[in-house]
């Protein structure tokens, strides 16, 4: 039901509401004037994220308690909040006065944040949007003016013939479907979608409250019909009372927060790290491939591995010297049943001038690889062009990769909010696919998709959104349900399965450090452990290393990883040929007990 006009007269002038309704609409057009990319900075900056919020409580955190009500997620959604506003909060300001009624507004707004935290600590995604404090006037218009007459279409009832019922039936059945959608995200958390419902539930609730608590003084000779003067004393007191039970609820929220994020230590420790000196001579070049800043290999068959690279530098020689030209991507084969044999490097030629092996649709644009796995002799591959992902897959692999055939695969919405591809592995019935969600740029939280194998023609994709009883996992349809795997883990990494008994293993550089990090779980999915340092390098260098990959065709002993990574403003590796190291592990005496439910970060939802 649509609200046209409320019949009850405002007896006082609103000027609150009008200024309410003004800066909401002024926002809205800032946010359309950054364009899709500088609004989402925007929205992901001053939105309330609850495991955020929850996990870096601080002065930036909590203004985002007041600055997300002013946010919007499109024309539409400030359009709908701003006419309830104006339809009921004439009255309400009416009521309390204009300077209570915008601390009671912003009280609506603050309350609605704090419910939403409880209810729901692990949201990853912006909550934004004034319904929350629209709510809360809602809540307060029903508890003042129960009787007044709400003017409205129904969409069975037919939109073009207005209906007319009483308030508080109008407001009624607009809490209990907050209600009952607010529940079923509980019950079912598969199927909620993407609307804040107790965001809803908490900012009604929260002016329902405040105008049923609020002591009212009547002159002799007046009637409850007329408004109300409150003292600013019972307002203070009401607005403290208020104020003390939801700050109880979020510091509750916090520390039930921080206790179900504690993780287990892996099973295993480091027993030995050692460097790989023939692997690295092995890549190393004078001339024609000289260097590349990305590595990921994939293997092709018992023997050799097909190696695909990231920026490469190509060394060739001119008439007098050597004549260095960047590409975006190259290819490479390695035998690795006999790593003393040098690598064999392709990359493309036209007019004499190298070329990417893999090339954008757009003879401007360029293929940054990122991932790939080899599934029923095809090659399927995550690729960066500009700030996109695509999915490519080469119908060819074995062939040398200058004769490739490549198509695209176009992957949804969904996977470019994820930018999934960050990492991708098979088992023998779904493909797994890793992507990042950021809450700023220098923190990314590692995120999980899959689609089957059955159909490869009609890729169905699923979003990992928790466990079920602690122990049975869910998987949504729905990507705004996807939920945190691990936190602070930069976009370059590898997951690969080491055995068994341990699982799997992720392997990548510490974010701003040169530490290779490394993370357990038994399932792709997780429980994923805390992370373990294996590996410190260029110690006691001024210089970064990033990218740790892991080769797991190149390990010739159980529990090794064979690693390579790069080195940038260091002697010893140079920026451009990755180095190896071989990390060996050893299994722990005793396995942590950890409940696989209190390993999981934060669940990935919106309210818009």
């Amino acid at each position: 039901m649509f609200p046209l006009r409320d019949i009850n007269t405002s007896n006082r002038p609103h000027p609150v509401t009008i200024i309410l309704i003004t800066i909401n609409l002024v926002v809205l057009l800032y946010e359309l004037h950054l364009g899709s990319k500088g609004s989402s900075e925007f929205i992901v900056k001053y939105g309330m994220v609850a495991a955020r919020f929850l996990n870096n409580l601080d002065g930036q955190q909590l203004f985002t308690l007041l600055s997300s009500t002013f946010l919007h997620g499109g024309i539409f959604h400030c359009v709908f909040n701003m006419w309830f506003l104006w339809v009921f909060g004439d009255n309400v300001e009416d009521y309390l006065g204009s300077f209570t009624y915008l601390l009671f507004y912003l009280y609506c707004g603050f309350s609605a944040d704090i419910i939403a935290l409880a209810a729901q600590p692990t949201i990853n995604i912006p909550t934004i949007g004034a319904s929350g404090a629209v709510a809360g006037v809602l809540g307060a218009y029903i508890v003042l003016h129960p009787d007044a007459k709400v003017v409205s279409t129904h969409p069975i009832l037919g939109w073009f013939k207005p209906i007319t019922i009483p308030a508080y039936w109008y407001l009624g059945i607009w809490f209990a479907m907050q209600l009952i959608s607010g529940w079923q995200g509980f019950l079912n958390p598969i199927e909620q979608g993407g609307v804040a419902w107790w965001a809803h539930i908490g900012g009604f609730l929260g002016g329902a409250l405040f105008a049923a608590f609020m002591p009212r003084d009547y002159p002799e000779g007046q009637t409850k019909t007329e408004p109300e003067k409150y003292s600013f004393g019972h307002q203070a007191f009401v607005l403290l009372f208020l104020s003390l039970i939801v700050s109880t609820i979020l510091t509750w929220q916090i520390q039930l927060n921080k206790s179900r994020h504690k993780r287990s230590l892996p099973t295993f420790t480091v027993a030995s790290v050692t460097t790989d000196n023939t692997l690295n001579k092995s890549f190393a070049r004078k001339h024609g491939w000289t260097g590349t800043n990305k590595a990921i290999s994939i293997p092709l068959n018992a023997k050799q591995s097909l190696w695909i690279f990231g920026h490469t530098w190509i060394n060739l020689p001119s008439k007098k010297s050597f004549n260095q030209v960047i590409i975006a991507n190259s290819a490479g084969w390695l035998d690795f049943a006999s790593k003393a044999k040098p690598v064999q490097f392709f990359w493309g030629n036209i007019k004499n001038k190298p070329t990417s092996i893999i090339n954008a649709l757009k003879a401007d644009l360029q293929y940054e690889p990122i991932s790939g796995a080899l599934i029923r002799g095809k090659l399927y591959l995550f690729a960066k062009r500009l700030e996109d992902i695509d999915l490519l897959v080469v119908d060819n692999p074995k062939d040398k990769p200058t004769a490739w055939k490549i198509r695209q695969i176009p992957l949804p919405k969904a996977a470019q909010k994820l930018r999934l591809g960050s990492a991708c592995l098979t088992t023998s019935d779904h493909l797994y696919v890793y992507g990042h969600v950021p809450f700023d740029a220098n923190n990314n939280n590692l995120v999980l998709a899959r689609f089957p194998l059955a159909d490869l023609t009609q890729i169905q994709w699923q979003y990992f959104s928790g466990f079920k009883s602690g122990k049975e996992s869910i998987w949504s349809n729905d990507f705004m349900q996807a939920v945190v795997l691990a936190r602070n883990v930069p976009k370059e990494i590898a997951i690969t399965k080491v055995n068994p008994k341990i699982g799997f293993v992720a392997t990548y550089m510490a974010p701003q450090g040169s530490q290779i990090m490394l993370l357990q779980a038994p399932n792709p999915e997780g429980p994923w452990s805390s992370p373990l340092v294996a590996f410190q390098c260029n110690k006691g260098q001024k210089c970064i290393a990033y990218e740790a990959i892991n080769h797991p065709e190149l390990s010739q002993k159980n529990l090794e990883l064979v690693v390579s990574f790069f080195g940038d403003k260091c002697p010893q590796p140079t920026r451009q040929i990755p180095q190896f190291v071989h990390i060996t592990l050893s299994e722990a005496d005793k396995e942590p007990k950890q409940s696989p439910r209190k390993s999981m970060d934060y669940q990935f939802s919106t309210n818009f």
